[in-house]
C-alpha cells in the first residue's frame, strides 16, 4: 500500500543524456517503458523518496516530460534496466506513469507561477531549481506537471 496522501511528497529530477540517449529518450527507456528509475548515492543526505511520493522528470533544456508515482523504496542494486549503474546505484520502481506528448517548458510564465520562486529574480539563472532531486510543493508539483489548478 501507499503512503497516505497527508504524507505524501513531490518530488521533480533532471534527467540528462547518457551516452547517444537524450534525457526524453532515457526518461522513455527507464520509466516510460521499465518502470524503474535509479539515483546517486549522495542525491539526498536527509531525505530518501518513499513508496507513495509522486516525482515528475525534467529533461535537461526540454521540460518536465513524466511523472509517476514511486512504488519502492531505492534499493543499492546492480539492475541491468538501468544504465550508468556505477553512477546511479540506487533505484526504485515507478507506477501510475503518465508520458507527456509535448514537454512542459520551465520558463518564465511557468516560474512566475512556482512558490519556489517567490521573492526570486524571474528573469535570473534558475538552474539551482532543476540541477538536483528535491522536494517541490504539491502546489508546485500540479503546476509542473500541468494539472488543474484547484
Amino acid at each position: 500500500m501507499g503512503e497516505s496522501a497527508s504524507s505524501t511528497r513531490h518530488w521533480i529530477t533532471s534527467v540528462r543524456q547518457e551516452g547517444r540517449l537524450k534525457p526524453r529518450q532515457v526518461v522513455r527507456n527507464l520509466v516510460v517503458e521499465r518502470k524503474v528509475f535509479a539515483i546517486r548515492e549522495a542525491t539526498h543526505a536527509r531525505t530518501w523518496p518513499s513508496q507513495g511520493d509522486r516525482i515528475c522528470f525534467y529533461a535537461v533544456r526540454s521540460g518536465v516530460v513524466a511523472e509517476a508515482r514511486i512504488a519502492s523504496k531505492p534499493e543499492r542494486e546492480n539492475n541491468p534496466l538501468t544504465t550508468n549503474q556505477g553512477e546511479f546505484p540506487f533505484v526504485f520502481a515507478v507506477d501510475e506513469v503518465r508520458d507527456y506528448s509535448e514537454p512542459i517548458a520551465i520558463d518564465l510564465r511557468l516560474r512566475r507561477r512556482l512558490e519556489a520562486f517567490e521573492g526570486r529574480d524571474l528573469a535570473a539563472q534558475w538552474g539551482w531549481f532543476v540541477r538536483r532531486m528535491h522536494t517541490v510543493s504539491k502546489r508546485d508539483f500540479r503546476v509542473l506537471t500541468g494539472a488543474p489548478e484547484g
